[in-house]
């Protein structure tokens, strides 16, 4: 498998040279690397955001060959990372795909925190 690091988080569009065409190995990898990031952070942001909003919300990774890779995946995705996320942090099954997947409940999205 592909050793990966985590860089930093960019915009949906960003404009930097990565391969979009991650194998599934790496896409699972960026996957499990980002939920660690999202929880020593306590990240909340939902699959809109991710997307479509103009924050710094797609985690970008480099592996030892220094390809680099951005994590960006369907809203619903999203939701699912996070949720898997938050189950983690507060070390119960209290989240699904559908509390973070958009930007529709404001007083669950209240306590939004992205990376700056």
């Amino acid at each position: 498998m592909s050793n990966l690091k985590f860089i930093r988080w960019c915009k949906w569009n960003s404009d930097d040279d990565t391969d979009s065409r991650a194998s599934p190995e790496i896409f699972y990898k960026m996957e499990k690397l980002t939920v660690q990031e999202i929880v020593r952070n306590r990240y909340k942001f939902s699959g809109d955001t991710h997307q479509n909003k103009n924050v710094l919300g797609v985690p970008e990774f480099e592996d030892e060959k220094g390809g680099r890779y951005l994590f960006q995946c369907s809203m619903r995705y999203w939701g699912k990372v996070m949720a898997d996320s938050w189950n983690e942090i507060e070390q119960a099954f209290k989240y699904d795909y559908m509390d973070f997947y958009v930007d529709g409940w404001p007083d669950e999205m209240k306590d939004m925190k992205t990376p700056e």
